[in-house]
């Protein structure tokens, strides 16, 4: 039962009390009616209803009384109530935000947990492959080890009797079994294993070598288990030594026992200095006088036994193969399609050897990273129809951005070129193709976002490759929407566009969340996020007055559902769907221009008026180039407008002198070699130090529009001669400063100067020496 509810008695008690207080009301009130009715003259009445009237206004005063702490303890209890039900929401809303924090938790642990426990099978599978390996190694390593003791206890006849044997002293054994077990606890140190019986086949040489007690015979002795182990072999017959190493003698040794002295093999004196390189620390410093006097000693047996020397002692551990030893595959037959190859093949490969798959692909690809960024964009564009798990496609790009170093910026600039290509006026959807480039487009864009992804997760830096794909992506696009003829056109090409762009910077759903669980950093999330700056307002204001210019009958159907795929585009963008002013933004980048000395906002302004004029034409440069000159800031701004002047000629695509831009733009050409007085100067020096980048930007651009298929025009002409007058001014200034006195401050101004140092003057140069 509800605490803050009133019990059955309780509510008994009141409503009796109501029914009292109810009861006393009604009988006053008709007591008083009687009395105001009955007449004056009846005292007797009136004297009896006095009386009676006493008690029932005492009971009604006590009644009221009760109705009065009644109402109290119901006020008192309905407040309680209320905070009862205050706390228990609050409690509730608590619970509910501690729940999922604590799901997002177990998720997040449960998936780190799976991630782990592939990495530690991974793990565990390589250590059982290393394990198998040594454990090969071991066995080897006992095989070895237990010929090499019986070899040093046995007694070789010497196959060649014309030859006389060479005597070998109990120190000269002693050494040799001792340099055996140095280079066995060597190779032991080397391959990270140790034999089972290694210690009885120390005990075994050692106690063969002792020159106090093995003196006569090498034989004799029963303190070890080699020892009765070689008199098994030798009463079977089938002990026998054959050599492993490349350089065997052509005749077998059969090796026995002889009772009597130790008749060694031909050059076992040479043993006791084997080729086998020893470690410092292995060897102490008695073993290293002994070894000095055994030099010593043998020094003259040496070179008679030098083929004996190279049989015995490479032929000990050339059974031995580690892992680094192993013969390598010279190469990897990568067919047509060699990411697709690489990528198979990476799933079969130990991960040791994935540098060597690598290597073997950059070199199936001449070390050029261009080729195989050329092959990874290729690689995607096949399987663009196809629409893999977002895991599979992060996989992918990982291996392929890890394939080089050098690969990501290559990949970056193939795939902005491959997008700009796509959105182009050659291979846009118009009304008269039917080629969707769409899949293309969004894999190449979220490919490339994941990219940046792995690239900012390694090296903190790669977003501005976005911003880079995504300025590039809407020029194209507006290049082919201005040139495009008809409605319908333009408004396919901006749908592909907004499918690129959408997939470089918008919400997409398995995108986020796979970039949560690789990459869930504060930078990562930052860098991938679409910059607030001035060029991405002007993107959004210039694309949404494109995208809503009536066309000649638009249909309520299709004005709904432009509205709607706009929408919901700017909600994928986060972007407001309210429209921006493009004359703000112009004055504003116009401002930026005339006043402000800071390189990134002049780059932001000068970004955001070339989306402007590429909209507009030449006309709205030449109204801001008026409104600039009257802003006059304090800032130069004809190298700025020198440069909007060279890419609005490349984006507005001006080749016909017929055009009404092409005018416009000569026009705007005239008036800039006006305010810059080129051609009128006094000196040499003047002509050399007055002389700007924006000169150069701006002489391309004219050459450009001057330049044809066929003969040229009179205008052309007349333009092209007089750029080419002020070209070769230059030249002949240059070349006589050149010819001066090397103490001339001239010639310091000529090796500096923009026509020998930058490859746009020296194009221009060569231009001045032929005829246009």
């Amino acid at each position: 039962m509800d605490p803050l509810l009133l019990s059955r008695e309780e509510l008994e008690e009141a409503q009796r009390a109501i029914k009292r207080r109810r009861d006393t009301i009604r009988t006053a009130t008709t007591e008083r009616i009687q009395t105001e009715l009955q007449p004056t003259g009846s005292g007797s009445l009136a004297k009896r209803t006095v009386p009676n009237s006493i008690p029932d206004k005492e009971k009604a005063e006590s009644n009221s009384g009760v109705v009065k702490k009644l109402k109290e303890e119901l006020r008192r209890r309905t407040e309680e109530l209320e905070n009862s039900v205050n706390e228990q929401r609050r409690a509730r809303e608590e619970y509910k935000r501690l729940k999922s924090v604590f799901e997002s938790f177990v998720v997040e642990v449960c998936e780190r947990e799976e991630a782990y426990k592939i990495v530690f099978s991974k793990a565990y599978e390589e250590v059982e492959k290393h394990k198998k390996h040594c454990e090969g190694l071991q066995r080897q390593l006992e095989e070895r080890s237990s010929t090499t003791t019986v070899a040093a206890t046995v007694q070789v006849p010497v196959a060649d009797t014309t030859t006389p044997p060479v005597a070998v002293g109990s120190r000269t054994l002693h050494e040799i079994i001792d340099q055996f077990r140095t280079m066995i606890d060597e190779l032991e140190c080397r391959v990270g294993c140790h034999g089972s019986d290694d210690n009885q086949s120390r005990v075994a040489a050692t106690d063969i070598s002792n020159p106090d007690k093995h003196r006569r015979s090498a034989a004799t002795g029963t303190r070890n288990r080699a020892e009765q182990k070689q008199k098994q072999q030798v009463s079977e017959g089938k002990h026998q030594l054959q050599p492993h190493g490349q350089n065997d003698q052509p005749k077998e040794e059969v090796v026995g026992v002889v009772s009597g002295s130790v008749v060694p093999a031909r050059g076992a004196a040479v043993l006791s200095r084997p080729q086998a390189p020893v470690a410092r620390s292995a060897v102490s410093a008695p073993k290293k006088r002994r070894a000095a006097k055994s030099e010593s000693a043998a020094a003259v047996k040496r070179a008679a036994a030098e083929k004996c020397n190279q049989a015995s002692t490479s032929s000990l551990f050339t059974s031995f193969s580690t892992l680094s030893e192993r013969p390598k595959k010279s190469e990897v037959n990568f067919g047509s399609e060699p990411i697709e190859d690489y990528l198979a093949l990476l799933k079969k490969t130990d991960l040791s050897k994935v540098d060597v798959l690598r290597r073997e692909l950059m070199n199936f690809c001449n070390s050029d990273v261009n080729v195989v960024a050329t092959y990874v964009v290729e690689h995607f564009l096949r399987k663009a129809l196809l629409t893999p798990p977002m895991t599979a496609l992060w996989n992918e790009t990982v291996e392929a951005m890890h394939i080089d170093v050098d690969v990501f910026p290559a990949f970056v600039r193939l795939v902005v070129r491959k997008l700009v290509h796509l959105l182009g006026p050659d291979t846009a959807v118009s009304a008269g193709n039917t080629l969707d480039h769409s899949p293309q487009l969004q894999r190449l864009s979220l490919v490339l976002r994941l990219a940046c992804v792995v690239r900012l997760r390694e090296t903190e830096s790669g977003g501005d490759a976005l911003f880079f794909a995504f300025y590039e992506s809407t020029i194209s696009a507006l290049r082919s929407w201005r040139l495009s003829s008809t409605a319908e056109g333009q408004r396919d090409v901006l749908k592909l566009w907004m499918i690129a762009v959408r997939h470089l910077y918008g919400f997409v759903e398995d995108f986020h969340m796979l970039t949560r669980y690789y990459a869930n950093t504060d930078g990562v999330m930052e860098a991938l996020t679409l910059p607030k700056l001035l060029t991405c307002y002007a993107v959004r204001a210039v694309m949404g007055n494109c995208y809503f210019i009536p066309s000649a009958q638009p249909s309520l159907v299709e004005v709904e559902a432009d509205v709607q795929l706009w929408t919901t585009f700017c909600d994928a963008m986060d972007w407001s769907g309210s429209e921006l002013p493009i004359d703000g933004i112009g004055a504003a980048a116009v401002n930026i221009l005339s006043h402000s000395t800071d390189e990134r906002s002049r780059g932001e302004a000068l970004l955001s008026l070339r989306l402007l004029v590429l909209q507009k034409g030449f006309g709205f440069l030449q109204s801001l180039t008026e409104r600039l000159r009257v802003a006059s800031g304090d800032v130069d701004v004809d190298e700025a407008f020198a440069e909007l002047f060279s890419l609005a000629v490349v984006d507005l695509q001006l080749e016909d002198p017929l055009d009404d831009q092409w005018d416009r733009a000569m026009s705007f050409f005239m008036d800039y070699l006006y305010n810059c007085s080129v051609e009128q100067v006094n000196s040499v020096e003047e002509l050399l130090t007055g002389c700007k980048e924006a000169h150069l930007l701006v002489l391309r651009a004219v050459f450009q529009l001057c330049s044809g298929t066929g003969a040229l025009a009179e205008q052309r002409v007349e333009h092209a001669t007089r750029a080419l007058r002020w070209l070769k001014a230059l030249r002949v200034g240059l070349d006589r400063s050149a010819r001066g006195v090397a103490s001339s401050p001239l010639t310091s101004v000529s090796k500096g100067h923009l026509l020998d140092r930058t490859s746009l003057g020296k194009d221009l140069v060569y231009l001045c020496r032929h005829d246009l």
